[in-house]
């Protein structure tokens, strides 16, 4: 009997670490795509107008046209180290011109950029809270 219970619970074990890595691998190109700057182009400036505010998990977001109706996301920091800087739903609405300083993504097809400032009448209203640097 003792040893029938050990191997139910291999077998438990067995199909629930099968499951997780399952798990895990569907999960794994979302997650790199996601994270990092790595397919991001350096010096990037995009003028616009915000069409869009998502503001939460797991980015900030605004979605902005350009000059030739192209539709960009742009993507901001996590909402957490957004509100400790005193970025929320008030420091824009849908209909402001905006200038934005970043990275776009090295896809030209692709109308998304990770944004470092941005600019509103000649006013940075936005700098990148990156953990540990002083604004």
């Amino acid at each position: 009997m003792g040893n029938l219970k050990q191997l139910l619970e291999v077998r438990r074990a067995f199909r629930l670490a099968i499951a997780a890595t399952g798990i895990a691998a569907l999960h794994a190109p979302a997650l790199s795509a996601h994270h990092g700057w790595s397919i991001y182009q350096e010096g990037f400036e995009l003028e616009g107008v915000v069409r869009k505010l998502n503001l939460g998990n797991a980015h900030d977001q605004l979605v902005v046209a350009d000059a030739d109706g192209n539709l960009w996301d742009v993507l901001l920091a996590p909402p957490q180290r957004n509100r400790s800087v005193g970025f929320d739903e008030s420091t824009l609405q849908a209909g402001d011109a905006i200038k934005l300083h970043g990275q776009r993504h090295h896809d030209d097809r692709v109308f998304e950029m990770k944004t470092e400032t941005i600019e509103q009448d000649g006013q940075i209203i936005y700098r990148y809270p990156h953990p540990g640097r002083s604004r």
